[in-house]
């Protein structure tokens, strides 16, 4: 509810009508309804993000700091985008805000830092996080597992998947609902 707070209380100072369920917030500003579920919802440091959904079904990445209101719409495939968009992971490191997301067939990995975003995406639904590392299956490349550097999304070599089975990384499948969070998130050992 904390986060939740901040954002409504942001919200309340700009909009016509804020409305939390628990679950979701939804805001009017007169000429579109938004609506932001709170797991996506970031905080540092007077910085705040979310990803919010319009009545148009545009999904926005949406960034407030002390100086500045910055917006991103979320890269899809429109014929994907109906209900098939979930947010694995936002959550701020350093200065970048990273991201993860999830539409029917591809998988969405991204950064923002000041007014330069970076992102790749792969169709697939494995994925692991180790520290820095996030490891990605595709659906047809079964022996090679892409690899991108956060925050800073960079993607790096790809590896082969019997590489990391020597050091025993197991990806996981990654579903809508689940969390970057606590889903394949390792502290680099």
């Amino acid at each position: 509810m904390k986060l939740a707070s901040l954002v409504i209380d942001l919200l309340k100072t700009h909009c016509n009508s804020v409305n939390y369920d628990g679950l979701h917030i939804a805001y009017d500003t007169g000429n579109q309804r938004y609506w932001i579920y709170v797991n996506d919802i970031a905080y540092d440091n007077g910085r705040l993000a979310w990803f919010q959904v319009d009545s148009g079904d545009v999904k926005r990445l949406v960034i407030y700091d002390e100086k500045n209101v910055s917006s991103w719409i979320a890269v899809t495939s429109r014929e994907d985008t109906d209900e098939h968009f979930d947010c694995h992971l936002i959550e701020w490191v350093g200065e970048y805000l990273t991201f993860i997301y999830h539409e029917k067939h591809k998988i969405y990995i991204g950064s923002v830092s000041g007014n330069r975003g970076r992102a790749f995406c792969f169709r697939g639904d494995m994925i692991k996080r180790i520290g820095d590392i996030i490891y990605c299956k595709e659906y047809l490349h079964n022996g090679i597992i892409k690899r991108g550097l956060m925050p800073s999304v960079t993607e790096l070599t790809p590896v082969a998947l019997h590489e990391l089975e020597k050091e025993a990384i197991v990806l996981e499948i990654i579903g809508y609902g689940d969390n970057m969070f606590n889903l394949g998130s390792e502290q680099a050992q």
